[in-house]
């Protein structure tokens, strides 16, 4: 079974201890944590149980100062990852030359807590939390159009976030959509510039989105932002909507346990109000116009090209019939063959005409008449015939 990962923070403030165990309770890890006011006791922890990650602040207000504590531990422990957390009036970064050359990873506050954490999470887990703070943050291009958003009831909302409000004892709370509309305010939002508050959390919604195709499931999230006047902690609700939940900035780190607890409550209540179209994307009007038109264009060319193609068969017989041979019908009569001009005789072939006075003789009236009778007379049968053709009875 792997041990627990060890981790100690030193600030005789106790403010880098909070900021660390908010990320840590944030994560969700289980941890062997210490917190010591300075860099002596910090050296002495060190040697006696050893730990994975030390999180020191610049100033000890002692004889040693977090650089020179983050050495001496190095020295005393490679294998500890070592971050140096400056504070407010510290420096931004350190020079060129130190930050190439230490052995440690140095960040200053307002700490991009995306980078705290994966920093956090780099030491716990033994891995080089200098690589880690430099690590690319991989940005997406955001949507123009996701849908329409599904609507909400504000009344039966507006309950939910009252009692919320109570249970945090938080200054204001905030209910925003995914498009940076401002829906409800309740307690003192005065204080802040809501409208620009809900223009900045645009890319949280972006990235809760589009995170879910790697996790899966119905994510959530909850971001912090810790400020000098103001602490924010902002939680998902659904894939639409998100409650920004404003604190002093003396209290607001020290509320993360709460806001997990009673957030995330308000959060799931919220979500009921929506119901299944909370984790729904719809596709969007203009989309959805333009696949019908595709489908529609699809449609028309597939027609068009079954007619064409019908056409091209129906002119390609046509061609092959009116192609298509004559039989050709060979005379079988006999054939003649001409005569020399020596042996034609003129007088022989007109000779027959001294015998064509004889023809009249042919249709002489008296003749005809005497053919007539005679068909006539074969088409009589006498009696007996009658009976055996079984014309008559008997």
């Amino acid at each position: 079974m792997a041990s627990l990962p060890r981790v100690i923070t030193v600030d005789p403030t106790g403010d880098v201890g909070r900021i660390i165990r908010s990320a840590i309770d944030l994560m969700g890890y289980t941890v062997i944590y210490a917190d010591v006011p300075n860099g002596t006791e910090a050296l002495e922890e060190v040697q006696r149980t050893g730990c994975n990650l030390l999180v020191t602040a610049w100033d000890l207000m002692d004889d040693m100062g977090g650089l020179e504590l983050a050495l001496r531990v190095k020295q005393q422990s490679p294998d500890t990852q070592v971050l140096v957390l400056g504070d407010l009036d510290d420096p931004d970064e350190l020079d060129e030359d130190t930050a190439e050359n230490s052995p440690f990873a140095y960040l200053s506050r307002p700490v991009n807590v995306h980078t705290l954490l994966r920093v956090v999470i780099a030491g716990m887990e033994g891995e080089d939390v200098k690589e880690a703070v430099d690590a690319p943050i991989v940005t997406s291009e955001v949507r123009v159009d996701l849908g329409p958003i599904p609507p909400i009831d504000l009344n039966n909302a507006q309950g939910f976030i009252d009692q919320l409000l109570t249970d945090l004892g938080a200054m204001a709370i905030v209910l925003i959509n995914r498009e940076g509309n401002v829906l409800l305010e309740r307690g003192a939002v005065g204080y802040l510039d809501r409208e620009r508050l809900a223009t900045a959390l645009l890319p949280s919604a972006m990235t809760n989105i589009e995170i879910r195709e790697l996790i899966g499931g119905q994510n959530t999230a909850i971001h912090f932002f810790d400020g000098d006047d103001h602490d924010v902690y902002v939680l998902s609700v659904g894939l639409h909507y998100f409650l920004c939940v404003v604190f002093d900035g003396e209290i607001g780190s020290r509320q993360l346990g709460a806001v997990t607890r009673y957030g995330r409550q308000t959060a799931g209540d919220l979500v009921a109000l929506l119901g299944p179209h909370a984790w729904i994307l719809e596709t969007p009007r203009e989309a959805r116009r333009e696949a019908a038109k595709k489908r529609k264009t699809q449609e028309i060319r597939a027609l068009v090209e079954e007619e064409t193609l019908q056409l091209a068969r129906s002119s390609f017989s046509d061609e092959e019939e009116e192609e298509e041979e004559v039989p050709i019908i060979e005379e079988t009569g006999p054939i003649l063959e001409a005569i020399p001009d020596e042996e034609f005789d003129v007088d022989a072939l007109f000779a027959a005409a001294e015998n064509l006075d004889s023809v009249d003789d042919l249709f002489a009236e008296e003749d005809l008449e005497a053919l007539a009778k005679q068909q006539h007379d074969s088409r009589k049968i006498d009696f007996n015939s009658a009976i055996e053709l079984g014309l008559l009875d008997e």
